[in-house]
C-alpha cells in the first residue's frame, strides 16, 4: 500500500517539474512592451510597431491594442530598431540595445505629421514620407 503511495506521489512530482519546464522554456527572450500616445498624452490604438535587429535584419510588427499598449516576446538579445507609426502621424524610430531575457519598456509619444509636399528625412535620403501615410 505505502508502495502505491509513494510510487503515485513521485509521478505526480515528476508531472509538476515537467510541466514547469515547459513553461519556462516558453518564455525565454528578451521582450519590448510599451504604450503609445500623442501630444496631449491620449492613448493612440491601432499604431503599427515594429522591430528589427539590426544584425540579422530580422523583424516583426505589431499593433497598439486599445489602450495604445503593445508587446513583443522571445526577442534574441542584440541591437533593434523600434519604429511606430500610424496614418496621420510623424513615425518616430528608436534604437536599444536589448540584453538576453530583459524587459525593455519603451513608450513613443506621436506627433501629428505636417501637411504639404513630401517629406525626406535628412538622415536618409532614400527614405520620404508622403502625407498620405506611405513610404517610398
Amino acid at each position: 500500500m505505502h508502495r502505491i503511495i509513494r510510487t503515485t506521489l513521485a509521478g505526480i512530482v515528476l508531472a509538476i517539474l515537467a510541466s514547469t519546464t515547459a513553461v519556462n522554456g516558453q518564455t525565454k527572450g528578451a521582450s519590448v512592451q510599451g504604450t503609445i500616445t500623442d501630444a496631449s498624452s491620449a492613448l493612440i490604438p491601432g499604431a503599427t510597431v515594429t522591430v528589427t535587429n539590426r544584425d540579422t535584419l530580422k523583424s516583426s510588427s505589431t499593433i497598439s491594442d486599445a489602450n495604445g499598449k503593445y508587446a513583443f516576446s522571445g526577442l534574441a538579445e542584440g541591437e533593434y530598431v523600434i519604429t511606430a507609426f500610424l496614418k496621420g502621424f510623424s513615425p518616430t524610430e528608436v534604437r536599444k540595445t536589448i540584453a538576453k531575457d530583459s524587459t525593455v519598456q519603451q513608450n513613443f509619444r506621436l506627433e501629428i505629421a505636417p501637411q504639404g509636399p513630401d517629406l525626406q528625412r535628412p538622415d536618409d535620403p532614400g527614405f520620404v514620407f508622403h502625407p498620405d501615410g506611405d513610404f517610398r
